[in-house]
C-alpha cells in the first residue's frame, strides 16, 4: 500500500512539473523574436564563428578574436532607403544597438563630426557608410564608429575603430590605444559571412 501511494505521489508530481503545451509554444516564440527594433525595422543579432575557416597560425586567430569584439553584424528586415543620407537614420542604430556606450556629451554638434560615403566591397556589395568622428577622444575609446548598411545583403554593422580605408581588395583598419596604432587588413569571407583577417 505505501508503495502504492508513493507511486501515485511521483506521478501527480512529475505531471505539475510538465510544462503546458501553451507556456511551451510561448517559449518558442519569443526565442525566435527580433534582437532589437529601430526605426520599426527588426533586427537579428548574428553570430561569427571560428569554425569557418582554417585559420592558418595563432597571430591570424588572435586577429579574428579581436574583430568579434570590434565589430557586430545585425540581419535587418527592412533598410528605409529614403533615409540612407540622414544622420538621425544612422544614429539611431549606433545608439540603439547594444554594442558602444556613450557619453553624455557625444553627439552635442560640436564634439562629433559626420560623414557619409557609398561604398562597394568585394565580395559583400553596396555599402552606404555612415563614419562618426569624436572630437573628445579619451583614453583607449577610439575616435571613430562606423555605421555600415549593406543594401544588398539586408546587413547593418557597426565598426569600432580609429579608421577604416576602402582599398580595391579589402579593407585596412586602425585601432589606436595611446598614440600607438595596430592595422588590420581584412576581407569579406562568404564562408563565414563575416569580414576577417588576411594577415
Amino acid at each position: 500500500m505505501k508503495t502504492f501511494l508513493c507511486l501515485i505521489c511521483l506521478i501527480v508530481l512529475s505531471q505539475c512539473h510538465k510544462v503546458p503545451p501553451q507556456k511551451e509554444q510561448k517559449s518558442k516564440t519569443l526565442e525566435k523574436l527580433p534582437s532589437v527594433i529601430i526605426e520599426g525595422s527588426s533586427l537579428t543579432k548574428k553570430n561569427i564563428s571560428l569554425d569557418c575557416i582554417e585559420l592558418k597560425n595563432n597571430k591570424l586567430q588572435d586577429n579574428f578574436n579581436f574583430l568579434k569584439t570590434n565589430i557586430v553584424y545585425y540581419s535587418i528586415k527592412t533598410i528605409n532607403k529614403n533615409k540612407l543620407n540622414d544622420l538621425e537614420y544612422y544614429k539611431s542604430f549606433l545608439v540603439k544597438i547594444p554594442f558602444l556606450n556613450f557619453l553624455p556629451n557625444d553627439f552635442i554638434k560640436s564634439n562629433f563630426k559626420f560623414k557619409k560615403y557609398f561604398k562597394e566591397v568585394e565580395n559583400y556589395g553596396d555599402c552606404h557608410i555612415g563614419e562618426f568622428i569624436f572630437l573628445n577622444k579619451i583614453n583607449s575609446r577610439q575616435n571613430k564608429a562606423y555605421v555600415l548598411f549593406n543594401t544588398t545583403r539586408n546587413e547593418v554593422t557597426i565598426w569600432y575603430y580609429d579608421n577604416m580605408k576602402f582599398d580595391p581588395n579589402d579593407i585596412v583598419l586602425t585601432y589606436s590605444i595611446k598614440g600607438i596604432n595596430s592595422y588590420y587588413i581584412v576581407k569579406y569571407s562568404e564562408e563565414c559571412q563575416a569580414f576577417v583577417p588576411l594577415e
